[in-house]
C-alpha cells in the first residue's frame, strides 16, 4: 500500500499549512505540494503537526517552511518567510548554517551546529539569542531534490540563569538507545528503504530478497520499534536520519 500522507497532510495544523497551501511552489522549482516524495511529504506532516520548533528546508535553494512553534520562536511576521530561500530567512546565520545543511545533504547524514547567535524581534524589539540547529537530509537527491530537516533549541541564557547553571555540578546520565539501534543490519536496510518511501515490492528489488521476507522483516521492524505503520516508520526515519 503506497503513503496516503498526502491526503490530509494540512488538516488541522493551523495558519502555517494555510501559508504552505498558498505558496507559489512551481516558482520554488519544486512542483506543486501534493507531487513531493513520500519522503518530503512525511517531513512536511511531522514538521507541521510537532509541538516543537522545526524547519523544513526544501529543493535545491532550500525554500523554507517554519511550523507554529517555530514562528513564535523566531519572532514577529515570520510567518511571511514560507518559500523564501533559507540564505535570505536566516542571513545572519547562514555562514555558518549553509555549509552545514549543503554538507549533510550531500553526505546523506544528519548533524548539528550549537549556539549559533541570530538576531530576532519579538514584540517589535530586536533581541540577540543563540539557537542550536539539529539538522537531518530528506529525500536528498544528485539533483537538488529533497530538503534538509531541522529541529532547534533556543539556547540564550539569561545572565541570572547563568548564575544558577555555574553553581550545579555536572553528572553524567544513562545513555539513550533509539528504537532502531536494536535493528539487525538487513533490518535497517529494510527501515531504511520503507522510511524513504518504497513501496514493499521495490524494496524486495532492491535488496534482491522476496515480497515474504520483506514483509516478515517489516514486521519485526515494528515489533521493535513500537511502530504499527509504514507512515509511522517513515516520519521516525526522517526525524532521525535513516531516510535515504
Amino acid at each position: 500500500m503506497g503513503l496516503m500522507i498526502n491526503r490530509d497532510v494540512f488538516a488541522g495544523a493551523g495558519p502555517v499549512a494555510d501559508a504552505v497551501r498558498a505558496a507559489n511552489w512551481d516558482a520554488a522549482g519544486l512542483g506543486a505540494v501534493g507531487t513531493w516524495s513520500a519522503a518530503m511529504l512525511a517531513a512536511l506532516d511531522l514538521c507541521l503537526r510537532s509541538p516543537f520548533p522545526m524547519v523544513l528546508l526544501c529543493g535545491a535553494r532550500f525554500a523554507y517552511i517554519a511550523n507554529g512553534p517555530a514562528c513564535a520562536l523566531f519572532g514577529d511576521e515570520h510567518m511571511a518567510t514560507v518559500g523564501r530561500p533559507a540564505a535570505e530567512v536566516w542571513r545572519q546565520a547562514w555562514p555558518v548554517l549553509g555549509p552545514l545543511v549543503h554538507t549533510l545533504r550531500r553526505a546523506g547524514a544528519p548533524g548539528r551546529r550549537d549556539d549559533v547567535a541570530l538576531a530576532v524581534r519579538r514584540g517589535g524589539i530586536v533581541q540577540d539569542a543563540s539557537f542550536t540547529f539539529s539538522c537531518c537530509p530528506v529525500g536528498a537527491g544528485r539533483d537538488g531534490s529533497g530538503g534538509v530537516l531541522v529541529s532547534v533549541l533556543e539556547t540564550t541564557v539569561k545572565p541570572s540563569r547563568a548564575r544558577r547553571l555555574s553553581a550545579m555540578p555536572v553528572t553524567a546520565g544513562p545513555a539513550v538507545q533509539l528504537a532502531h539501534e536494536g535493528l539487525t543490519a538487513r533490518e535497517r536496510e529494510v527501515a531504511s528503504l520503507i522510511g524513504s518511501g518504497c513501496q514493499i515490492k521495490q524494496v524486495a528489488a532492491r535488496l534482491e530478497i522476496s515480497v515474504s521476507s520483506v514483509n516478515t522483516y517489516r514486521a519485526r521492524i515494528f515489533r521493535k520499534m513500537g511502530l504499527a505503520s509504514n507512515a509511522a516508520l517513515i516520519r521516525y526515519a526522517v526525524m532521525h536520519g535513516l531516510a535515504n
